[in-house]
């Protein structure tokens, strides 16, 4: 089909909610681009029999023909030889914070027992009971950055802006210690094996090794030049240096390593017995891009612009870094302070439809098109494709193809336009395809060579201005401040449009 000629489904937001309960009706539509949309019903006219096809007990108006039902989760409809799946929510839980959730984490010893932070409270909840609240926990003064169990999964520690770490018990609320020593807020904690220790990072710049069970700190394994942010640990194989004599009340941290992360970048490795740092990284170069037309490369550390890479015609939307294959333009010598950015190219779109494409380190630019709308959202597939959202709803796949030493060559592989309506946001997921999150409520998974769609619903047309995936899972970030999660796997895909 041509572009702005396939068809953008929709469906009632609630539709696995009532989809089982026989005479009760759902509504669906169907919209082409610049033409009048087409609405139906889809009705059920009795109820599903055990091990039989439950096709057979829907009505279906127009041209809407109901294809496949996967539990109450999974509805594939066809229209006009369009295939689209919709995909309902596994969970939406709105009843456990009522203002953004900060940390969250899984009980290893329960599959259903999870614990979330908001504010200064942090709650354990049952996922398999609707988010029932099991524990409430208000002990500290200030808000939570993060929340863990133990191991054990009968204690949880936590760590917040009061610069206090507090061990509780999850059965109780108890709270048997209350650890204090650091001088700014506590941004993470990390378990040592059982919990007998347990590592703590803070804004004071520090990292300090605990003996829970004297309530006191053991050692403080570095001091860095900046505030950290985050820390997680790790039993390895490798050799690490050897202690003569380990603190008292230290335990099992012989094979451990530390890994922290600080404000401007600073990375460092640690080994935990020995306090020897293994390897310092940094992230010493970003790129930003603003509405002042211009892309500057920064050097973090000392806090200063190492070059402008583009002064554009018109203010800059977004932007997106690759590392790549193509033969750049050579450079004899990188600026000061500036590290890794020989292979980089940069992607950035602009109010006005204006799009550059930029060979880093030489800041040559290397293609610059245009398109026509403002650049909403730019990724990269690859170093070879990438992909542009638009402000008037089109979505564009391109090809990067080597030219010669200065330029690369831009060629559109196919365009889709759904709608009218901003694109808030592009994912690139799997081999298959992308998601796109529009200003509309719409949440599209658009297969590269199949006219073949899948729907995130239950956002009831609230736009989508975030999404991530963790390899299982999607999560959307909606203006109606749930979030909804999604089971989303190569397995799903490949069994709903490709089995024989």
């Amino acid at each position: 089909m041509a572009e702005g000629s396939v068809p953008l489904l929709s469906i009632q937001a609630d539709w696995e909610s009532v989809f089982n309960n026989v005479g009760e009706e759902i509504w669906i539509s169907a919209k082409i681009r610049n033409k009048p949309s087409v609405h139906g019903k889809i009705k059920r006219l009795e109820a599903k029999v055990k091990g039989t096809s439950d096709l057979g007990n829907f009505e279906t108006t127009e041209d809407f023909k109901l294809e496949r039902i996967v539990g109450n989760s999974i509805l594939i409809v066809n229209y006009q030889d369009t295939k689209t799946l919709f995909l309902a929510p596994n969970q939406t839980l709105s009843n456990i914070h009522h203002k953004e959730a900060v940390a969250i984490h899984t009980c290893e010893q329960s599959e259903n027992k999870v614990v979330s932070a908001s504010g200064n409270v942090f709650k354990h909840w049952d996922s398999k009971a609707s988010g029932q609240i099991l524990l409430e926990y208000s002990g500290h003064s200030s808000d939570v950055n993060k929340v863990y169990y133990f191991p054990s999964g009968v204690v949880t520690v936590s760590c917040s802006l009061d610069m206090q770490i507090k061990i509780v018990c999850a059965e109780t609320g108890n709270n048997p210690r209350t650890l204090i020593g650091h001088s700014r807020s506590v941004t993470d904690v990390a378990i040592v094996s059982k919990g007998k220790n347990i590592i703590s990072v803070s804004k004071d710049c520090r990292a300090l090794l605990w003996n829970i069970g004297g309530n006191k700190v053991i050692a403080e394994l570095i001091k860095t030049q900046s505030p950290i942010f985050c820390c997680d640990l790790i039993s390895t194989r490798l050799i690490l240096p050897e202690v003569e004599d380990i603190s008292p009340g230290e335990v099992d941290t012989n094979d451990k390593m530390l890994i922290i992360g600080c404000e401007g970048g600073d990375v460092y490795i640690i080994a935990v017995q020995s306090r020897k740092v293994l390897s310092h990284l940094q992230r010493k170069n970003i790129i930003s891009v603003s509405k002042d037309c211009r892309a500057l490369l920064w050097n973090i550390g000392e806090n200063k612009v190492i070059a402008e890479l583009i002064k554009t015609q018109s203010p800059i939307f977004c932007c997106d870094l690759i590392s790549t294959s193509l033969i750049l333009p050579e450079v004899e010598d990188s600026s000061p302070g500036e590290v890794d950015t020989n292979d980089k190219m940069l992607l950035i779109g602009c109010e006005g439809g204006d799009v550059y494409i930029i060979a880093v380190q030489s800041r040559k630019v290397l293609s610059h098109l245009q398109v026509d709308a403002d650049v909403k959202s730019a990724k990269f597939i690859n170093d070879k494709q990438f992909l542009l959202g638009l402000s008037n709803g089109k979505v564009i796949h391109y090809e990067l193809k080597q030219a010669n030493n200065e330029n690369v060559e831009v060629s559109t592989m196919k365009s889709w336009h759904y709608t009218e309506s901003c694109v808030q946001c592009i994912l690139p997921c799997t081999e298959y395809g992308f998601f796109t999150g529009y200003h509309d409520g719409h949440c599209v998974f658009q297969f590269y060579n199949h006219n073949y769609q899948i729907h995130l619903t239950g956002s009831l047309f609230d736009p989508i201005y975030g999404l991530t995936y963790d390899g299982a899972y999607i999560y959307t970030a909606c203006r109606d401040g749930r979030i909804r999660k999604y089971l989303f796997e190569k397995l799903l895909i490949e069994k709903a449009f490709f089995a024989q």
